[in-house]
Formats: C-alpha cells, sequence, structure tokens
C-alpha cells in the first residue's frame, strides 16, 4: 500500500514556479527522470466542461503546463487525453482542448493531443462492481497515467480528485450508461474503485491535485472557487484523495474512500498518510461547504424517497441547450417550449443534470420536512 503524499503551499498559478514544484515532489517520492524517459505518458486532465480557469471547473492551465513541460524534458512521449461531457467525438475532442487554455504552449512543447476515438474492451476480473470497462485507446496504450485532477466537491460522490477523474477514460456518453447501471452511490462508489484498480494494477498512475484554488458547494461544475493554495502529488491516487479530504475537513464522510479502506486501498485514516512537505494542518479549513444533496448523508439513506433532495429545473435561468437531457442516464428529462423539465418518477438522483449545465438552471430541491430534519 503506497502511503506517500508530497504537498507545496502554492498561492499564484505561475507556470515556472509550479514546474519546479512538481519536480520537488517528484524527487521527493522518488520518481526519477529515468522513470519517464522514452516511455509513452498520457497526461489526463479534468476538461468537464468548457470554463474560464478561475471558475476552478477544471486543471488550470498553469498546473496541466507545469506537468507537461516537465515529463517532456524528462524525454516522455507526452500524450494529453481527455474524454468530457457528451458524445465522445474528434470535434468534441478538439473544443475540449481549445477550451482548456494550454493546448498551443503544450503543442509548441512537444506534446500530442489525442483525437483517436476508438476505445478498447479491459477486462477487470477482480472488480467487485464491475468485471470489466470500456476505456479510451490512449490510457490503454500508455507506459504511465498521469493523473491531473482538481479537487472540487461533487453532488453524488461528495468529492471529486485523484479517484473519480479516471471516471473520464472511460468514452463519451457510456458515463452516462454507467451511472444508470450503477445508480445505486455504493455501487457507483465501488465501480470507481474497480475502474482505478483496472488502470493501476496495469501500469503506474502519478496523481497530480491541483487545489490552488478548489471548488466548494454544488460542485463539480457550478460550485464556488474557494483557494486553499495547495498542489500534491502521490503515486497513489487513493493516498492523495484522502490527504484532500482532510485537507478540506470530510473526515470519514466520503463513502467511496470508506470503500478503498476496507479494500485496504489506503490507510484508515490521514494520519496514516506520509506526508512530504507542508503539513495538511498548516492548509486544512474547517469551513468547506459540501453539496446539498450530500449533507447529512446517514439520514438520506432512511427517509423516504419523495423527501430525499432532487435536481429541478429553474425555469428561469433555463435556456433549453438540451445538456441535461443528453447526460441524463434513464432519458428522464425532455424539452419542452425550449425549457428542460425532469420526471420525478424515473429520476434516479444520480445528478448528472445539475454537474453538466453550463447556464446553472439545475438545482437542488430539498423538502421543508426534510430541512427540519436537517436542522
Amino acid at each position: 500500500m503506497e502511503k506517500t503524499v508530497a504537498i507545496a503551499k502554492c498561492e499564484q498559478y505561475d507556470k515556472d514556479m509550479l514546474k519546479t514544484v512538481v519536480q520537488q515532489q517528484f524527487d521527493s517520492l522518488q520518481i526519477s527522470k529515468d522513470f519517464f524517459a522514452g516511455k509513452r505518458v498520457v497526461v489526463k486532465p479534468n476538461l468537464l466542461a468548457r470554463r474560464e480557469p478561475e471558475k476552478a471547473v477544471t486543471t488550470h492551465p498553469a498546473v496541466a503546463l507545469a506537468v507537461i513541460e516537465l515529463l517532456i524534458s524528462y524525454g516522455a512521449q507526452v500524450t494529453v487525453a481527455e474524454s468530457p461531457a457528451g458524445v465522445y467525438t474528434e470535434h468534441a475532442l478538439r473544443e475540449a482542448y481549445k477550451a482548456s487554455g494550454f493546448m498551443e504552449e503544450a503543442e509548441k512543447a512537444g506534446a500530442v493531443f489525442n483525437y483517436d476515438i476508438s476505445s478498447r474492451d479491459v477486462s477487470a476480473p477482480e472488480g467487485i462492481a464491475c468485471k470489466g470497462f470500456h476505456m479510451i485507446t490512449p490510457v490503454c496504450e500508455a507506459d504511465i497515467v498521469v493523473d491531473l485532477c482538481k479537487l472540487k466537491t461533487h453532488s453524488l460522490t461528495k468529492m471529486t480528485c485523484g479517484v473519480k477523474n479516471l471516471f473520464g477514460v472511460v468514452p463519451g456518453t457510456e458515463k452516462v450508461e454507467m451511472h444508470a447501471r450503477f445508480s445505486n452511490s455504493t455501487v457507483f462508489a465501488q465501480m470507481l474503485l474497480d475502474l482505478c484498480e483496472t488502470i493501476y494494477r496495469q501500469k503506474p498512475v502519478i496523481t497530480v491535485c491541483d487545489a490552488i484554488l478548489a471548488m466548494e458547494g454544488e460542485g463539480p461544475g457550478t460550485g464556488t472557487p474557494r483557494r486553499l493554495n495547495a498542489l500534491l502529488s502521490s503515486k497513489s491516487p487513493y493516498a492523495l484523495d484522502l490527504a484532500c479530504c482532510e485537507l478540506i475537513g470530510f473526515g470519514n464522510t466520503i463513502e467511496m474512500l470508506e470503500l478503498a479502506k476496507k479494500r485496504g486501498l489506503c490507510p484508515e485514516s490521514a494520519k496514516g498518510l506520509t506526508v512530504i512537505g507542508t503539513p495538511i494542518e498548516e492548509l486544512a479549513v474547517r469551513d468547506f461547504v459540501e453539496p446539498k444533496s450530500q449533507k447529512m448523508s446517514r439520514l438520506i439513506r432512511m427517509i423516504p424517497p419523495f423527501m430525499k433532495p432532487r435536481p429541478v429545473i429553474n425555469q428561469k435561468v433555463c435556456v433549453g441547450c438540451g445538456q441535461c437531457a443528453r447526460s441524463c442516464p434513464e432519458k428522464t428529462i425532455t424539452l419542452e417550449n425550449k425549457k428542460a423539465f425532469i420526471n420525478r418518477k424515473n429520476c434516479i438522483r444520480c445528478f448528472c443534470c445539475q454537474e453538466l449545465c453550463p447556464y446553472k438552471a439545475v438545482e437542488i430541491k430539498r423538502s421543508i420536512i426534510f430541512e427540519k430534519l436537517v436542522k
């Protein structure tokens, strides 16, 4: 079990400074230049949606460039690959990469951006929830994967970081299908661990987390930016996620991490981590805002469905773009008179619509009774 996490205080998105920090972190983790030299390295950023860097939705361009340039200086053959929300087409990839803010400089440095939309079946015989995955080809062909994640809250998993970022290796709309297939939050968390382990067992996964400007509240797409001034690296996405969980004061409330502990993938608490660099307590906050859908999670499991938090469309904000309907696993959202409507009966509360709405038109509704119970 890998337990080491390197943490550095970084208050600015300065590419050259960040490159030095990442190099120091890799050195402290005993990840040498020779480890990358001549290897096919896939850098997998978080490019959830087209947003400005200050919105904290995607991996910041300065962090991405710092890592990419460092890897190229080490002699790695760097390919940037992502499967963002929506269809997995060459056009969609070009748009996502252009919106990333680092494409032009990364190409000048020698990085290649993936436009191959093929995918492969990968067996996962040891999986608990899932025995096989469809993964984008560049990840399957890579010698090393650099998981370049962003620390954010998440309406379904409460937190998204290293492990959840790897869900992006599932091509396009197949992610929507997997939400439907693994509609129970516990089973979905187990599936994410199965996916991460499937990659992790086949090749090294180096995780670098942009937590300089994180996201709290209604993440991962419509939350509020929150400065944490932290950059983290680890050979283990589980250890890194555990450190991030402690950094934002979420304790033992992340179901995915609790399941990871039971599998023996990470220590029982952050106290079991070996932290190199800045101690977690020097950067930790205790008032990081949870998603509304995750508050009082134990209570949610006990109450009837009609009282549970659910997504609703703010008709005044909705522009009828249809992104929520396309992202709905159960196809329960329809467009009427250029406005979206959710069929409550079939909603599985995966919150994909809230995650991907570009106009923040999807809100989390809680019943009056639930509000009183929470209080």
